[in-house]
């Protein structure tokens, strides 16, 4: 599958919260989508017989692009404001995408997904002083007893860009374990 242009700045939205410049969010923003514009240009060449890498071929087998969002983008945590708005933005632009690449068949899927395990996150919970344990912790009183892997992720991610699935484009998908909308976030009493 063919996932977003702008994984290699996953984290920046943790630096730009910490700074707090105004320039300097605005540029995450502008970075944040930027990546996606370059995804659609490889899904544009592709669909008109470019050629390229790897990732270019398989994405001229599939014609497929699933854009890697967060579930912040409804309403995150009050450190991460610029995040959750670039998340909110790239939704939008997710959409706007798959109407503008409708005529070359090219499909786009937003993918918002909850709370992950991975890299990323244990070295950023470890930076904010949380103990290593702490996701396997938090885990237990999640609905299915521990956060999402990205594995899980992945399997959406080749389920939607499979050919069998080219009826549908422009959906945004929420990947989370519990309906959103709550007023409180849903929990199971910790495992003892």
């Amino acid at each position: 599958a063919c996932l977003g242009g702008a994984l290699a700045i996953k984290g920046c939205h943790r630096v730009c919260e910490q700074r707090r410049e105004s320039s300097f969010q605005g540029m995450y923003l502008d970075l944040r989508l930027q990546g996606d514009v370059a995804s659609a240009g490889v899904c544009s060449s592709c669909a008109s017989g470019g050629k390229g890498n790897a990732a270019v071929g398989m994405m001229r087998e599939r014609k497929a692009l699933c854009e890697d969002s967060s579930v912040s983008g409804y309403v995150g945590g009050a450190n991460l404001l610029v995040y959750s708005a670039s998340k909110g933005a790239l939704m939008t632009a997710s959409r706007n995408l798959a109407n503008a690449l409708s005529t070359t068949r090219v499909r786009v899927f937003c993918l918002n997904v909850g709370w992950m395990d991975t890299e990323g996150e244990r070295a950023v919970l470890a930076e904010e002083g949380l103990p290593a344990d702490f996701i396997e912790r938090e885990g237990k009183r999640m609905p299915i007893g521990r956060i999402l892997k990205p594995a899980e992720i992945a399997d959406w991610c080749l389920f939607l860009c499979d050919p069998e699935r080219s009826a549908f484009s422009g959906s945004v998908i929420d990947l989370e374990q519990f309906p959103l909308g709550s007023l409180h976030y849903p929990t199971t009493p910790a495992a003892g």
